[in-house]
């Protein structure tokens, strides 16, 4: 996931149930420090993907050159 709400992932590491723990953190969302990074390189991926389908007859060297890669 991208984002996840700060009492899940206090619940999930501690064990305890959600509703035991106080209402602090309960309108908390926490992302991971490398979102960018990741939602970066999971969209080359498909973009990747749809060239190659779409452009079955090209090389990925050529894909890439066209793309500005």
């Amino acid at each position: 996931p991208m984002v996840v709400d700060a009492s899940t992932l206090v619940s999930d590491m501690t064990g305890r149930d959600q509703d035991s723990l106080s209402s602090f953190g309960r309108s908390m969302i926490v992302t991971p420090r490398e979102i960018d990074l990741l939602i970066e390189h999971s969209a080359a991926l498909v973009a990747d993907s749809v060239n190659r389908a779409l452009q079955s007859s090209l090389d990925p060297e050529d894909i890439a050159a066209l793309a500005g890669e």
